[in-house]
């Protein structure tokens, strides 16, 4: 476990070489002044990988209450929707007055002459969350956003995460967040979809195919299931959302971040009531 601190002065030196030949690979097109990849579990442990690095990434890393940056925080992360921009962050920092840090970190390294990629959170079958973040001069701004509508920042994100996974020791970049939970009213946000129609199995299939499984009989493996019984429940979310075929699905699936955050923080909260439970048993025996 290390701090955010020396993580930005001293961890990301040390793999400077790989991680400017990693970037020179992506063979991005526009000058990059830095990249950030982070990843954070429920109990918020984070890695924080700076690939790309630039001094004012250490106004963030020096600043006092940098540790409980809200968005780091896997609860908050599962509150809030799957993309955001700096501008939704600062305003929750806004209205939670008792917070010690009064802006995001986007904003705190932006300043007046940078723009940073908005955040798009992805959600992973262990239950973990990840994200990256381009810093660039604010002349690429063009360059940017045609980047980012023609999904080059998920594109991005994949071969990070893929590069961090096979050639970096993650220990050293990781760091505990200690923000609090915060009220996030989640009735505006979460709405009523096409997608909450599914059942338990239906679900399990759903977030099969939405991590990229679209065989069969490789669904049936991770989901210790007959083929025929895929294929039924697969059939029966084409009738349910009204779908013409599995291609259709498998694009409609592959795009509904929303209710993949959903079954993540439905999990969540069931794992806690299961713990809860389990110490209210022990205190009983006790």
């Amino acid at each position: 476990m290390n701090s955010l601190r020396n993580i930005y002065q001293y961890e990301w030196k040390k793999h400077e070489h790989q991680f400017t030949r990693f970037i020179r690979q992506l063979n991005l097109p526009m000058k990059v002044e830095g990249i950030v990849f982070t990843k954070f579990s429920s109990d918020n442990q984070v890695i924080e990988v700076p690939l790309g690095y630039t001094d004012h990434f250490l106004d963030y890393a020096n600043h006092p209450d940098a540790e409980k940056s809200l968005f780091n925080n896997f609860h908050n992360a599962l509150k809030v929707p799957p993309k955001i921009d700096r501008y939704f962050m600062d305003h929750i920092y806004s209205i939670n007055k008792t917070l010690g840090m009064k802006t995001s970190f986007s904003s705190i390294v932006c300043q007046d002459n940078f723009l940073s990629t908005p955040v798009k959170f992805h959600y992973h079958t262990d239950n973990t969350i990840s994200d990256i973040l381009l810093l660039v001069k604010k002349s690429f701004y063009c360059e940017l956003k045609c980047l980012e509508n023609n999904g080059g920042l998920s594109d991005i994100h994949n071969k990070a995460h893929q590069f961090i996974l096979e050639t970096i020791q993650t220990e050293p970049f990781t760091w505990q967040n200690k923000a609090p939970e915060i009220e996030i009213s989640s009735s505006s946000y979460y709405k009523i979809d096409k997608f909450s129609q599914l059942s338990t199995a239906e679900n399990r299939c759903f977030s099969a195919i939405y991590h990229g499984n679209y065989e069969t009989k490789v669904i049936a493996k991770l989901l210790h299931r007959s083929t025929r019984t895929i294929e039924g429940l697969i059939s029966s979310m084409i009738d349910k959302l009204q779908m013409k075929n599995r291609y259709e699905l498998f694009i409609e699936i592959s795009n509904a971040h929303q209710h993949m955050q959903r079954l993540i923080l439905l999990n969540t909260d069931k794992n806690r009531n299961v713990v809860s439970s389990n110490n209210k048993a022990l205190l009983n025996q006790g």
